[in-house]
């Protein structure tokens, strides 16, 4: 990929998923990396423990894809039946009896703290990835217009020192039941 940077086949580098800080680092040696892509969310929290600030060390984006849970963080199901038969979110761990009932409760709470705010559950999950360490940036399906409006409204929305701890201490890492299952989103 350097070569071809190089030879101007291509302008820029980028690594998608599965990606550590080691392998992220070993990358950069060779080229400068502009941007890494993996799931970040409320409910996948993985990048938190060297990803991002390694990202951060190098100036470089970390794009977030399905940062709304594939779906639960925006509220599209308030049950399981609410999710269509032969939806890969079936075989999601986060997604299974049990499990879909404690994350819902997750969501209910931040759901609430949004109503606060007067915004979407969506652009408050959002806004809460877009105030961590470095440049993340969310990369939300948006499927119909009003999607789209909550998920822009996000950027506007400023979260004080306050309400991202108040996010935190509603849904922390070791509050989600279940794990997020990578090779859905391959």
């Amino acid at each position: 990929m350097a070569e071809m940077v190089k030879e101007g086949k291509a302008r820029y580098i980028g690594i998608s998923k599965e990606l550590t800080a080691d392998l992220l680092n070993r990358a950069w040696s060779v080229h400068p990396i502009i941007s890494v892509q993996d799931e970040y969310s409320l409910f996948v929290r993985d990048p938190e423990s060297q990803l991002l600030s390694a990202c951060h060390d190098h100036d470089m984006a970390f794009m977030a894809f399905a940062p709304l849970g594939r779906g639960i963080l925006a509220g599209l199901f308030g049950s399981q039946a609410d999710i269509p038969e032969g939806d890969s979110r079936r075989k999601d761990d986060r997604y299974k009896p049990g499990n879909f009932e404690q994350n819902l409760k997750l969501v209910n709470a931040l759901a609430a703290m949004a109503k606060e705010k007067s915004v979407s559950t969506s652009a408050l999950v959002l806004a809460w990835l877009m105030h961590q360490k470095g440049l993340v940036i969310p990369i939300p399906s948006s499927k119909s217009r009003k999607h789209l409006a909550e998920n822009a409204a996000a950027a506007a929305l400023r979260l004080s020192s306050e309400d991202l701890q108040r996010i935190e201490e509603t849904c922390p890492p070791s509050s989600v039941a279940g794990h997020s299952n990578h090779a859905l989103a391959r």
